[in-house]
């Protein structure tokens, strides 16, 4: 076995160890391995149950018809894959019967958990398991049908809970809605509280101080404001008539000015008259 093989014997047996397909054996007798190439290149790990295939008998069972297999798929409505190749390590062998698969490597000894394909006995199980699976095709299209009818009535109350899930969402925004106004108004009637309080404690203030001002007040005599006023009054028109003849008098000194100039003018004329009178009396 080359260096090749040898890599991809070890990863094979630490991937099926890992997975729980194999596990290592210490069986008196075991099948040898041998790789073959793949189309891509690749290598492909061959267990040769040759030997245990010559001892072992088959079962012998009829093969379904194509007509019935396809009137069968005909009424199903939900159907589900299967990789065949991979089927064949989702059937766990019969407990005692592991050391049936014993197969040796360079690596040490193992055996199959799992059925694996190229042993007859695994290939007569896995198409016994089919047939017995076949037999309840009935009850499982029962099955799908009654699915159907639940996955239509799940269809209908998720309709019925989206519609009451977007009431239930319009609900709670008008509840937050709410709880922010009512939040807004509570604190506005402790603004308004706070105010009253401060508004009574400045009312109680301004009574009191009305009552004080109240108790002067009785207590205060007013003067003689009409007298007063009336002197005032008096003393105004007084004023008024001094400035009225403070006026005349300013008036009667310029005309008394006038008068004066007009006198000297008058005098000065009258000398130069007598002047002149005795001058033409000597002629």
């Amino acid at each position: 076995m080359g260096p090749a093989e040898k890599a991809e014997l070890r990863k094979f047996i630490d991937k099926n160890l890992a997975r729980g397909f194999i596990r290592p054996a210490s069986s008196p007798f075991a099948a040898p391995v041998l790789f073959r190439k793949k189309k891509d290149g690749g290598l492909r790990l061959c267990t040769d149950y040759r030997g245990l295939n010559a001892i072992s008998t088959s079962n012998a069972y009829p093969l379904p018809l194509i007509k019935d297999l396809l009137t069968e798929v005909s009424k199903g409505k939900v159907f589900s894959k299967l990789d065949l190749r991979d089927a064949y390590f989702r059937v766990r062998i019969k407990e005692g019967d592991e050391g049936k698969t014993a197969f040796n490597t360079p690596l040490g000894q193992f055996e199959y958990l799992k059925e694996e394909l190229g042993e007859a006995l695994h290939e007569v199980d896995f198409q016994q398991l089919k047939i017995e699976n076949a037999q309840f095709l009935e009850k499982i299209e029962e099955r799908n049908q009654d699915l159907l009818q639940q996955k239509m009535t799940v269809g209908n109350a998720l309709q019925i809970l989206n519609c009451y899930k977007r009431k239930l969402q319009t609900t709670m925004a008008m509840a937050t809605r709410l709880v922010r106004d009512i939040t807004q108004r509570k604190e506005s009637l402790e603004k308004i509280e706070r105010e009253f309080i401060v508004v009574e404690q400045e009312r109680n203030k301004a009574e009191i101080l009305n009552k004080r001002l109240r108790k002067q007040l009785a207590y205060y005599k007013v003067p003689p404001v009409l007298d007063y006023v009336h002197e005032k009054i008096a003393v105004h028109e007084l004023e008024n008539t001094i400035k009225i003849w403070e006026r005349k008098v300013e008036i009667a000194q310029m005309a008394l000015q006038s008068y004066r100039s007009v006198w000297q003018k008058a005098k000065m004329a009258s000398r130069q008259l007598q002047a002149l009178l005795p001058e033409q009396a000597a002629h």
